[in-house]
């Protein structure tokens, strides 16, 4: 398997600017080591920037990403029940209507925590304003998701079973069904692995070396649609295929069936999974037991294998940022090589 800093290295992406990002990080103030608080003493914990006072709301919402399509509220049924009873006050999920519409709901305060896609939280912390100075976004990160006891996930190129394709080259002119741009797993790593193994020439947009590109929306749609033969190949999340519970094709297949009708041509590296963000308005209180709650999260094994059923996450550990620098580095070759 590759690395992170390999694939960082490719197209036009510099050693540096990872280290941009830390900086930049350092300065919106999202990482919290050594911030002063308001009364000018260090802290090394990043929640106590937020005032004492804050919002108390009286119901918590928390966003996230439409990865499920329909279903994505479902998705997080089992933390917001273990949520309500942890925080004894009412918990709500909220879908996004796309994946960068979380941060327009957090910016908005029309919720008080959000799940960011990694890509998404990335994009997030690096918005540009019209003089090209960063944007910091309205929160704090306190957690990140963990799936199987990992913080990190695979991408998937997947087609059908019958599909006579064994290598990446052989794509070339084939129809994909991506996920959306804004999807790590579902669009940038996938083509970030087509540079690395030089299925795409240095500097080439893998939109000149495929053929026609479908954006489905989220993950269930897009093997949804590479089964009903719209699409030759589709790039999703590795837990959409490993787990038969999260793959849409069980239903209508059986549990061995929906896995066996889809193949993976090939799979990412590793990436970092959502980062959960609160409202940089929250109350300091509350902020800090809801990251208590979350990180204890596995210690209730019912709550745990729950939400492992539902979502394919089931656990949460403090966010790590330099896991994300990865990210913007392949965004920066993305945007470098095909706009």
């Amino acid at each position: 398997m590759t690395t992170g800093r390999d694939l960082a290295t490719q197209g036009t992406v510099m050693a540096g600017r990872a280290l941009q990002l830390g900086i930049m990080l350092l300065l919106v103030g999202v990482i919290g080591c050594g911030q002063e608080t308001q009364g000018g003493q260090s802290s090394n914990d990043p929640l106590d920037q937020l005032a004492p006072t804050g919002t108390r709301p009286r119901v918590l919402r928390i966003g996230m990403t439409p990865s499920s399509g329909k279903n994505t509220a479902e998705v997080l049924a089992p933390l917001v029940d273990y949520l309500t009873q942890q925080l004894k006050m009412e918990v709500q999920s909220v879908t996004a209507s796309s994946y960068d519409d979380v941060e327009n709901l957090l910016r908005h305060r029309e919720i008080e925590v959000g799940i960011f896609a990694p890509l998404s939280y990335v994009k997030a912390i690096n918005r540009k304003t019209e003089d090209h100075q960063a944007l910091p976004i309205n929160g704090l990160p306190i957690a990140t998701v963990t799936r199987r006891g990992s913080p990190t996930y695979l991408g998937y190129l997947i087609v059908r079973q019958d599909d006579p394709t064994q290598e990446l080259s052989e794509l070339r002119g084939k129809t994909v069904v991506w996920v959306s741009k804004s999807s790590t797993s579902g669009y940038l790593y996938p083509r970030a692995l087509l540079r690395h193994k030089q299925v795409v020439n240095e500097g080439e947009c893998p939109d000149h070396f495929l053929g026609k590109a479908i954006f489905a929306g989220d993950h269930i749609a897009a093997i949804e649609a590479l089964h009903a033969r719209q699409a030759d190949v589709a790039t999703v999340g590795g837990p959409f295929v490993e787990d038969s519970g999260l793959n849409p094709l069980t239903e209508q297949l059986g549990d061995k069936g929906g896995r066996a009708a889809l193949r993976v041509l090939a799979k990412t590296d590793r990436i970092p999974l959502d980062c959960l963000v609160v409202r940089d308005d929250l109350a300091r209180g509350l902020a800090k037991v809801l990251r208590e709650a979350l990180m204890t999260l596995h210690n209730d094994a019912k709550v745990s294998v729950a939400l492992r059923d539902s979502w394919g996450m089931n656990g949460f550990v403090a966010p790590k940022h330099q896991a994300y620098e990865t990210i913007h580095a392949l965004q920066e070759a993305e945007e470098a090589s095909c706009n």
